[in-house]
């Protein structure tokens, strides 16, 4: 998946939410990851989100095809909308392992944000 670098103007802002998120997962001591403790890191995604919503990148070119595909593809490999959470934060991990830059990580991340905030409302 290609897409396009974060706004200058946000990309430290994401870039240390992110880091947040992965500080708050790492500290996590159990030998099950679950919905709860990625619900653990929700208030960062709404940070996220509400930086990233002050620039135009979900907005422009292929992004908003590409969120609505991802929920898509999310959607129809889920038997339970409580899976939700947990597929698309496993899809988000395999897109930022490919990323070759700092800056395509970042919008990687960013470009997950509505969809992992989407799935954290549905009820478990």
């Amino acid at each position: 998946m290609q897409i396009s670098s974060l706004p200058e103007s946000i990309n430290d802002q994401v870039q240390d939410l992110m880091a947040d998120v992965f500080e708050t997962i790492g500290a996590i001591d159990s030998p099950t990851f679950t919905n709860e403790h990625l619900l653990l890191t929700k208030e960062y995604f709404i940070k996220a989100h509400n930086v990233i919503e002050k620039t135009d990148f979900l907005s422009v070119g292929d992004i908003p095809d590409i969120i609505k595909a991802i929920v898509i593809d999310i959607d129809s490999h889920i038997e339970q909308p409580s899976e939700g959470l947990l597929y698309s934060w496993n899809i988000m991990k395999t897109n930022l392992e490919r990323a070759t830059s700092q800056a395509e990580f970042n919008a990687t991340f960013a470009l997950f944000v509505p969809v992992i905030l989407k799935y954290m409302q549905t009820p478990n």
